[in-house]
Parts: C-alpha cells; sequence; structure tokens
C-alpha cells in the first residue's frame, strides 16, 4: 500500500519558555483539510473477518462516519482518493542552541 497526504491549515499555539534554551511548544487548533491517495497493491483477495473488523473499528471513530467500509481490495493496482477536515494539535519540546 502507498498513501500520500496533503494538507493545508492554520495553526494556533502558545511557547511556554522553560529555561533560556528550553521550551514547550503547545499546539492548541490546527483546523484543516487534507487530500487522501491510497494505492493498493492486492495479491489475492482478503478474507472476509478482515472486513467485519475494519467496518467495526470504522464505527468507532465518529469523525470517519462518512468512510463507508464496505468495499473491497480485490483488484490489482487500486486506487481510491477522497478529500476530508483534518485536525491537528500536539506538544513539542524545543532546545535552542
Amino acid at each position: 500500500m502507498k498513501l500520500d497526504i496533503s494538507s493545508v491549515g492554520l495553526m494556533i499555539g502558545y511557547k511556554l519558555p522553560i529555561t533560556k534554551h528550553l521550551n514547550i511548544d503547545f499546539i492548541i487548533a490546527g483546523p484543516g483539510a487534507g487530500n487522501y491517495n491510497f494505492k493498493f497493491i492486492n495479491k489475492k483477495d482478503l478474507p472476509e473477518e478482515f472486513y467485519e473488523d475494519l467496518n467495526q473499528a470504522l464505527e468507532d471513530y465518529s469523525i470517519l462516519d462518512f468512510i463507508n467500509g464496505d468495499f473491497r481490495f480485490s483488484q490489482v493496482n487500486n486506487r481510491s482518493q477522497f478529500n476530508a477536515f483534518s485536525f491537528k494539535y500536539g506538544i513539542s519540546l524545543g532546545y535552542t542552541f
């Protein structure tokens, strides 16, 4: 499988200085949009249990409700592409030399 993700958006955050050289960056909000491009190389069909587990896993994430898990990877060199809302957040530790 090959996965390419391109996204564009904004980030809002805060830098907390701990010492003269050490800081913590808080990314509080980062809304944007992403383009997801999948390429599958499948040599044989997957078992039915895989698709049942996939649908069950997708139900646990409400943000992924728009993705229909009732698809099959049975075609060789199959491609799929979709656009979706993305949201980034995080904490990073930085050191300045």
